[in-house]
């Protein structure tokens, strides 16, 4: 039997993890994942006016859009197939999506949430109405974290189980020893936009400025967004472009060069679901510098295997990075903690096993 999947995240998110454990129908609009084909995954594109940046909101039309032919496109598999179980990745549109189908068909369904569209889409109250509308008919929802299981039983009033489908790959993210690393480059791998608090980080480097000069220390900023131009204007107005580099977007096949060359990864976000970023840069040993907040300490052990500072002040995140210039010796301690951590609880076969489990209990999945 195969499930039906109806996701647009990409080649690295969690639709590798649902083809290793049964036979899958795709449904995306995501060009990339038509490389995916084999004879177990079975690859539908929907037809799309264009792509809808991740948890952006769509215009009426697009939605419109993308809602019918997707809608029409997975009643039509879920049938051809005889599938068992419908899968939306995200909670709107995919997860609309798929709520419907399953309705139409009779089948269960799971939705896959991530953090973003918990913290951003549903504060919409259409989209938190229209959820909520078609919760019912839905088996099982996915949260990344407790955190943001309770926002879902809060928003949705449905129970939230807490489980990721993306786990970590060791061969590609293998730990690398910090003395190993360039010596001082830091990297931070985010989208920019103003929930990453990027601001925060470019505060705290323009007071390093005298010591990043005289050690040599280097900040890459790893990704792209609606603040890219901000940023660049922010580096140049306070002459720091000898420090910071905006490198823009780095192809997925290839970031685990940066993840294995720095020493160096900061995380200021004000919101996260899971970061991936940090769970790669800590399974590469790097050492993780990241904001306090409840999804970023449900994943790190502060002093342990990640140092912390409060979320949104630049001064105590300044006070951090002062401190690792001096404490070499811990701080290789730590990043090989880090890696460790990922190993035992974030890897890409606990993903697997941990999603595996969780179907089987449903008669209707199997191989």
């Amino acid at each position: 039997m195969r499930i039906l999947v109806i996701d647009d995240l990409g080649i690295g998110g969690s639709i590798q993890t649902y083809a290793k454990i049964t036979k899958i129908v795709l449904i995306t609009k995501r060009a990339e994942l038509l490389k995916l084909q084999s004879p177990g995954v079975a690859v539908h594109r929907i037809p799309s006016r264009r792509f809808v940046e991740k948890f952006e909101l769509p215009s009426v039309l697009d939605f419109v859009s993308y809602f019918a032919s997707a809608t029409a496109i997975s009643i039509i598999a879920a049938t051809k197939y005889r599938v068992k179980k419908i899968v939306g990745v995200y909670s709107f549109p995919q997860g609309l999506v798929a709520m419907l189908v399953g309705a139409l068909t009779k089948n269960e369904v799971l939705i896959d949430t991530d953090g973003g569209d918990i913290d951003l889409l549903l504060r919409n109250r259409f989209i938190r109405a229209t959820l909520r509308a078609f919760t019912k008919r839905t088996t099982t929802i996915l949260a990344l974290n407790p955190s943001k299981a309770k926002a879902i039983k809060r928003l949705l009033g449905h129970d939230a189980h807490v489980l990721s489908t993306i786990g970590v790959d060791a061969e590609r993210f293998p730990f690398v020893p910090f003395r190993s690393k360039s010596k001082w480059k830091a990297i931070c791998v985010s989208r920019f936009s103003p929930e990453k608090g990027l601001f925060v980080l470019l505060n705290a480097v323009k007071g390093l400025a005298p010591l990043a000069r005289q050690s040599n220390i280097e900040l890459s900023l790893i990704g792209y967004g609606p603040e890219e131009s901000r940023i660049r204007e922010y580096i140049r107005f306070n002459a720091i472009e000898d420090i910071v580099r905006v490198v823009g977007p780095v192809d997925h096949d290839s970031i685990s060069t940066q993840y294995s060359e720095a020493a160096i990864f900061i995380l200021p976000s004000y919101r996260e679901g899971l970061s991936v970023a940090l769970l790669e840069a800590m399974s590469s040993g790097c050492l993780c510098v990241v904001s306090d907040i409840p999804s970023n300490m449900y994943v790190i052990s502060p002093g342990s295997n990640a140092i912390t500072f409060r979320s949104g002040d630049h001064v105590d995140l300044t006070k951090r990075l002062n401190w690792i210039f001096s404490h070499q010796s811990e701080v290789a301690l730590i990043s090989k903690n880090a890696s460790q951590h990922v190993a035992e609880n974030f890897s890409r076969e606990k993903a697997i096993r941990d999603l595996a489990k969780l179907l089987s209990q449903s008669p209707s999945i199997s191989k």
